[in-house]
């Protein structure tokens, strides 16, 4: 019988509060917020999720600066900091004043793509995976966590395969469409299928065209949306060669945490489940 709120205590090992600034990056629901939560209890807490904060610090990216003042905090928590990269400009005045800073989010892309401010090498790179063995504990069931993952919410739940459907649906499809990095869910669908079908094997994208549709570098931007939120990683090919020629085409692992057989992209893949346990 699995619940829903169990608390983890994660290997990932946090700076201390107000000893530096970091970017924590990780794919959607593998705990980052709530691992800050725990870890920073008493720090200035931003959450652009929050509609109001967002549309304020959005227009008004210098209220950051007058809510650090008001509230003398030095360390300060800021949570999805992709939805308005032009925060980071105030970051680096605010770092400079002594101020240090968590900063939180789950897509570099528009961070990246927008030009903003990274701090110029002052905020350390961390990234959040999904569950661990030595995490889980005694509650680590291998067939579980082959037919369901390592996403926290996924793997504690009673009936995981509709949180599965939902997080393959809700994120993985629509919310990259309402981010603006694909013009429609057709050809991304198809891709995201033919992606899944792919996890730990050499990518040919030319061969995912025209099973898509679309032209080979589509696929190649799509793959790049798949990277740049955290939902896959290529390893390059060997490329030494000192007597034969060998294939360099990179292999494709789906995230969140690398694993081989990725319960997202099995889902995704129209795979089978291994036993019976899991609904």
């Amino acid at each position: 019988m699995y619940i829903e709120s169990v608390t983890y205590k994660r290997q990932l090992e946090l700076p201390s509060p107000g000893s530096e600034t970091f970017f924590l990056w990780g794919a959607r629901q593998t705990g980052k917020s709530t691992l800050l939560r725990q870890s920073y209890r008493d720090a200035l807490w931003v959450d652009l999720l929050h509609a109001t904060t967002y549309r304020s610090l959005a227009s008004r990216p210098e209220e950051l600066g007058e809510r650090v003042s008001a509230t003398k905090a030095r360390f300060v928590v800021i949570d999805e900091i992709q939805k308005v990269p032009a925060l980071l400009d105030e970051v680096h005045r605010l770092h400079e004043m002594g101020v240090r800073f968590a900063l939180c989010g789950s897509s570099a892309r528009k961070v990246r793509r927008g030009h903003a401010n990274l701090l110029g090498g002052r905020a350390v790179r961390m990234e959040l995976f999904g569950l661990v063995s030595a995490e889980l504990g005694e509650g680590f069931d291998l067939t579980r966590l082959l037919n369901v993952g390592y996403l926290p919410r996924i793997y504690d739940a009673s009936r995981p395969k509709r949180y599965l459907n939902s997080y393959i649906a809700d994120y993985l499809k629509e919310e990259i469409v309402a981010e603006g990095l694909v013009k429609g869910l057709g050809p991304f669908d198809d891709f995201l299928r033919q992606a899944a079908l792919s996890d730990t094997q050499p990518v040919n994208t030319s061969t995912i065209a025209r099973e898509c549709g679309v032209s080979a570098p589509t696929v190649r931007s799509y793959f790049q949306i798949l990277e740049d939120t955290l939902l896959a990683r290529f390893l390059p090919a060997y490329v030494h060669r000192p007597k034969r020629r060998i294939k360099k085409a990179p292999k494709l692992f789906a995230s969140p945490s690398g694993e081989a057989s990725n319960p997202v992209a099995n889902s995704m893949a129209r795979r089978s489940r291994i036993g019976s346990s899991t609904s």
